[in-house]
């Protein structure tokens, strides 16, 4: 009579524990990729504020820009009407991302004290828009305003 011994413990033992082993990898793999995807994903914020910061700070040195002119212009003695149109050429100039040349504007108003004129107010204002600045389905559109009185 021939007995059949009973399959050994320790292969059984064996082979479960490589396909945990594998499941652990796995598993280990999936959370390894998203971690990866969330450090992509904050980079590319990091890039976008970035850029929109950049944009701003042109935006603003153009219209500090315009204020300095017309500054120099009314301390030279006399005005020279054509600032504002050297400003605007000078905006759609700058490489500012999506410049929107009709809306820019520049106003320069004489504010008069009985009938002298005592300073001028100066406005100016640029629109543009930076690609891919999307928000539901809706490009967005960014714009700076500069405001100051230069005595004359």
């Amino acid at each position: 009579m021939s007995r059949t011994s009973p399959r050994p413990r320790h292969a059984l033992g064996r082979r479960t524990l490589a396909g945990v082993a594998l499941i652990e990898v796995l598993v280990s793999l999936l959370l390894f990729s998203l971690g990866i995807l969330g450090l992509v994903a904050a980079q590319r914020g990091a890039l976008q504020s970035s850029g929109l910061n950049r944009d701003r700070a042109m935006a603003a040195d153009l219209t500090n820009d315009l204020i300095t002119q017309a500054q120099m212009v009314s301390h030279s003695g006399g005005w020279d009407s054509t600032v504002c149109a050297d400003w605007k050429d000078k905006v759609e100039n700058s490489g500012l991302p999506g410049v929107d040349s009709s809306k820019t504007s520049c106003t320069i108003t004489a504010q008069t004290t009985s009938g002298t004129t005592t300073s001028y107010l100066i406005s100016g204002t640029l629109y543009w828009q930076a690609p891919g600045d999307v928000a539901g389905g809706t490009a967005l559109e960014h714009h700076y305003t500069a405001v100051t009185q230069v005595p004359y």
